[in-house]
Parts: structure tokens; sequence; C-alpha cells
């Protein structure tokens, strides 16, 4: 019903050191032993704006103008669930539909989605709405790491070897938000976009999002200036009221679980043996891992408190925790057959752990994402994927000019992390809401060929170039709690390929490559009300569209020392689009346009 233009503006501060120390023993001519510890320190953090120093209100800084209610003429009258109704009943709701969608004919493209609307629109119609800071402090230490590995040689055909593995983890996230309104104690006049100095947005590329194939320019106003944007907190203070992310706000149930600690202890140890000979390998070994996670954060209690100084009662918070242990015993066969001086036939299996990463294992209320207009909730209780593995393959090998290969892979995956959409809105902020689960039994097959051939048998200038070509596809499968089927596993791609042309002569070395990645399930919608799931298949569930690449780079060597080079990537411009279920269910979409770099490398 509204436009909202946001004018940004953050400092990013990334720093990361660390250090280690190695060493190898050779106490004779059998046995190798090698040591090494080391620590490693990383941190993220939004940097001294609008205020100088490590003041609590600094941060990624966004700056907000909102228009008067649009009139637009292109909305359908429907029933609450968007299907048709009688033209004269009184009983609707007025919906923009896309696409298929649309029950009277078929809605807007979502590749051209056009705005029609009567209003016609100036920067005197677009008032100052608020102004925030979204702090971000993250903070991630590796204390200790420490490894030993020991190799003995047993004869000329045996060895074996053993090693042990520590690493001592902790970290914290900490995400807070400071609010700006306009302060209308000592006057009513709002603070207009017109009042600012402002320039128009990307006025020598075409406007804004022109890949949509609508001008879109024509419903935006010009966007602030930088000076405009980064004095106006210090520029308006006294008609500015601030309103700070503590147990007094309105808001804070929404961020109170955004501020979490983690600590994590993972003990490895392994013994493998190895056997070499003319006709085969084989390496088999056994590798067992305890992890032990701890997590704190917080969330709301019903109990309640009363601030004297503003007369105020709130809801306390309570710590919540994450503790989590659990041993992943990994044994694994690896085996390679030579068949002939340029074949090989290899044969795998193993069974391999994934971890849960530490946001999905977060305890108490949600982590915010506030533009993107997310809750993400935390399962404690979520476990570690286990998965068998079986994977074979055939190479041959041309010489030294190229090769291919060709293979297949199986893998009966037990517990498989998979994230939620429930498609339940908060009522007070409008937020999907967004959970971690375990699939019980999940697999997946696959198959994947691979070709490289330098064109040496071709004539003249042809001869210097090559070819480099990889395909995979697969095939998954998962049960989700609550559906009768069984369905797509997510954040499981089923067709990638590649193709690149590579050139080299003399100084010059050249290649052009070609991706496809093709469209996956990313989350699962959970939606459901007191009967049950709302969608008992995919239909409405979260997709990653399928997308291209072209990317181009030449080098060209100067001497030994010395090489420039350029690089050109993304240049189809393809979108990353989000949708839901359907095509035309379009929930996000964005172009990076294409990126180039040109660089010196100089080798002393």
């Amino acid at each position: 019903q509204r436009i909202r233009i946001q004018n940004t503006y953050g400092q990013l501060n990334r720093r990361i050191y660390g250090g280690d120390v190695y060493t190898e023993i050779k106490p004779n001519d059998r046995l190798l032993i090698k040591a090494r510890i080391a620590s490693y320190d990383n941190k993220f953090s939004y940097g001294s704006f609008p205020y100088k120093g490590n003041d609590a209100r600094n941060g990624m800084y966004v700056m907000e103008f909102m228009s008067p209610v649009i009139q637009y003429t292109d909305l359908a009258k429907t029933d609450k669930s968007g299907k048709a109704i009688d033209p004269n009943s009184n009983n609707y709701v007025l919906l923009k539909l896309m696409g298929k969608d649309n029950p009277y004919g078929n809605g807007d493209s979502p590749t051209n989605l056009q705005p029609h609307y009567t209003n016609v629109l100036n920067a005197e119609d677009f008032r100052y709405s608020q102004s925030y800071t979204e702090g971000n402090t993250t903070w991630e230490r590796d204390k200790l790491i420490a490894q030993a590995d020991a190799d003995y040689k047993i004869n000329n055909v045996l060895q074996f070897q053993i090693g042990f593995k520590y690493r001592d983890k902790e970290g914290y996230r900490h995400i807070t938000k400071h609010d700006w309104f306009q302060d209308f104690t000592n006057s009513t006049t709002p603070i207009k976009l017109s009042e600012f100095e402002t320039e128009d947005f990307s006025p020598n590329k075409g406007g804004f999002l022109k890949e949509m194939g609508a001008n879109y320019q024509q419903l935006l106003q010009p966007f602030l200036t930088h000076a405009a944007l980064t004095n106006f907190v210090t520029n308006y203070d006294d008609q500015l009221r601030q309103v700070y992310m503590n147990q007094l706000n309105p808001e804070y149930k929404l961020w109170v679980g955004s501020n979490y600690d983690y600590t994590e202890q993972q003990t490895a140890g392994y013994a493998q043996l190895h056997y070499s000979s003319k006709t085969m390998n084989i390496l088999g070994g056994l590798r067992v891992e305890h992890t032990k996670l701890w997590e704190e954060s917080d969330t709301l209690t019903s109990k309640t408190a009363f601030d004297t100084a503003s007369s105020t009662y709130y809801y306390l918070p309570e710590k919540r925790y994450t503790n989590l242990k659990y041993i992943g015993i990994l044994p694994s066969i690896n085996t390679t057959f030579y068949l002939n001086e340029n074949s090989n036939l290899r044969i795998a299996l193993s069974r391999t752990m994934h971890r849960p990463n530490f946001e999905e294992t977060k305890p108490g209320y949600a982590v915010i994402r506030y533009n993107d207009l997310e809750y993400t909730f935390g399962n404690p209780h979520l476990k570690p994927t286990f998965s068998y593995n079986l994977d074979a393959s055939i190479e041959h090998f041309f010489g030294l000019n190229g090769l291919w290969s060709i293979g297949s892979y199986f893998k009966k995956i037990k517990d498989h992390i998979f994230p939620t959409a429930t498609l339940d809105i908060d009522p007070s902020s409008g937020i999907l809401i967004k959970k971690f689960d375990n699939a019980a039994n999940s697999w997946v097959l696959g198959f994947e060929g691979v070709f490289k051939h330098k064109l040496t048998f071709l004539p003249g200038i042809w001869k210097d170039f090559g070819v480099d070509a990889n395909i995979s596809y697969s095939m998954s499968r998962m049960k989700v709690p609550g559906r009768d089927k069984s369905q797509p596993m997510t954040e499981q791609t089923p067709l990638l390929l590649n193709f690149g042309l590579s050139y080299e002569r003399k100084s010059i070395e050249a290649k052009l490559e070609f991706g496809y990645n093709g469209g996956y399930l990313s989350q699962i919608n959970l939606a459901g009300d007191a009967t049950g799931l709302l969608h008992k298949d995919s239909d409405y569930d979260i997709y990653m569209s399928s997308y291209y690449s072209l990317d181009y780079q030449i080098t060209y060597t100067i001497n030994k020392k010395c090489a420039v080079y350029l690089e050109a990537n993304n240049l189809l411009n393809s979108p990353e689009r989000k949708y839901l279920g359907q095509y035309w269910r379009t929930s996000s979409v964005e172009y990076y346009r294409f990126k180039t770099q040109i660089g010196f490398k100089l080798t002393i």
C-alpha cells in the first residue's frame, strides 16, 4: 500500500589473526611423527557510525521515508484464499496476484512485475518515518587446536598411521537495534524528503532494476546524498527522540533471542592401514569423534517487573541452554584398481558425520533478521547427520593431455538437517517464522562425468586450445514429518553442468567458463493449524531457481617474476531467485551484474 525508500550506510570491520607451530620428528627411516598446535581469533563488527567510538547505538544505519497510500489499479477481488468470488459480494479482499494464481486470468509475470497506480508522487509526499541501526558483533576463537600424527612404514607395501586431534572453540553473536523517530512534542510539521539534498539512483546504469523490464525509477524519489544521509542524526538531533533496545522497549521480545554464546570441544582419533602394490591401492581406517556443545541465549518469561523511572511493567528475560554430546564412529575404505597403465577403477565405502551449526542448535527465542522480516528459531534437540556412502568411478588418462572419468555415488542418510518455513506470521511484526528439524531417513543417488583434453592433435593455432567439462546429476528423497509422501531433499541441486574453453601459448593463458546450477528445494513449508499441515505436498515449499554463469580470465606472463591478469565474472547477470512452489510466486530476486578485476602479480 505504500512505498518505503531506505537509505543505508555502514562500515564493516573484519579482523582475523592466529598462528601455529608445526614440527616433524623422524627417529628412523620407518617412523615419521608430526605435531601441530594452533590458535585463531576472528571478529566481525560494524564500525563507529553514526557516533564515534564504541557507542552502543552504532551499527548498520538505515533511514526511511514513507509515501502516502498508493491507489493501485490492478488489484483483484477474491476471498481470503485468493479464489474467485461473486463480483457483487461485499465480503472480499484486494490482492495483487501473479501468474496462474490469478483466478481471472494470468497475472503479472515475476520477470516483469509492473506497478499500476493512479498517484503522482514527488519528494514533498515522502515523509521521514524512522531511522535505526542494527548492531552486530560476532566473535569466534579457536583457543587451542592440537594435532599429532604418527606414520610407520611396516614394509614396502604396508604403511600404518595413527593420529589425534583436539579443538576448543568459543564464540558469541550479539545483535541489537536502536531507533530514532521524529519528536512531535514541540512541532507537528513532518520532516520531508524535499528538505534534503538528493541524487538519482544509478543514473548511468539504466535505472533501478532495469532487468525486471519496468522503469521503477518513476516510482522512486531521488535518494539522499552521502552527506545528507550520514549527517542526519547530528543535524536533526533536536527534532528526534531515541528508543533504546532494552527490556522496557515493546519490541524487545522480538530481539531477546538474538544474542547467544557458545563453546564446543571436539576430540578425535583415527587409525588407518595403507596397502600399495603395482595392481591396487587400499586405504582403510577408523575415525572416532566426540563433540561437546554448550550454548546460552535468552527468552522472555511470564514474570513481570516494574520500572519506577518510567512507570512501566516489563517481562523478565530468562536464560535457556543447549547441552549436546555425541560420538561419531566413522569407518572408511578406499580402493583403487590399476586396470592398465592409463585406466583406474575406484571404489570407496565410508560413514561420515555432519555437525549442526551454532545457529541451528541455539536455545531461547529466535534470531531476528529485521530487514528480511524473518525469525530463525534454533533447535536445542537437533541431532547430527550421519551418512553411509558408496562411491564408484572409472577413469582413463590420455597421457599428460587429459582424462575422462565417469562415476556414481549413493548416500543413505540418517537425521538430515533441513530448514522449515512455517509461514506463520507474528501478528505484531509480520515476521516469517523459520525453524530446523531432522528427517529420519533420506537418500541420494547421483552420477557424474568429467572430460579434460588439450587439443594437441589439431593443426595450427587450434592445438593450443583445451576443453574442460563436467556434469553431475542426482536424485534424492527425504521423509518430512506430517507428509504422506517422500520428496526431494533440501539444499540438493539435481543438475550441475560446467564447460570451459582454455588457451595456452607461450606467455598467454586464457579461459572462458560456463556454468549451470539447477534449481533446488531450499526450505519446507510446514504451515499448519489445529487440523494439521496446510500443505501435504511441496507446492508451497521455498525453492531457489536455477541460474547460469559465464566467467572469463586471461593472464600474460611478462617474465618469471611478473604477470598481469584480467578477470570478468557473472557476464550473464543471471538472477538469484527464490520462489514458493511455482516459478511465478517469486518471494525475492537479486541481480549482481558483472564484476571485473585487473591485477599485477610480482613474485620476489
